[in-house]
């Protein structure tokens, strides 16, 4: 059987619930915990920077898993970040 160049493929993809919420609740806190740690040093110097792209990569993550789960899995303090 020959393949049809104008064939869609569907793939679906589930993910744990319960494992997902949790990685999303710890991205929360990481972020939580950088904001504190930039308040904490000078604006501007190394550590700032480095922590700077820490928060900018956290909160990608943040963004991607949320994605994936939808609004739906997301617990109702989650979906209140989202407004």
């Amino acid at each position: 059987m020959a393949l049809n160049q104008n064939e869609n493929v569907s793939i679906t993809l589930k993910i744990e619930g319960e494992k997902a919420k949790n990685e999303l609740a710890l991205l929360e806190k990481q972020s939580r915990d950088l904001e504190k740690a930039i308040k904490e040093v000078p604006k501007g110097s190394a550590e700032w920077a480095e922590l700077n792209k820490e928060v900018s990569k956290n909160r990608e993550s943040q963004a991607k898993l949320r994605e994936q789960i939808g609004i739906t899995g997301l617990t109702y303090r989650q979906l209140q970040t989202e407004i």
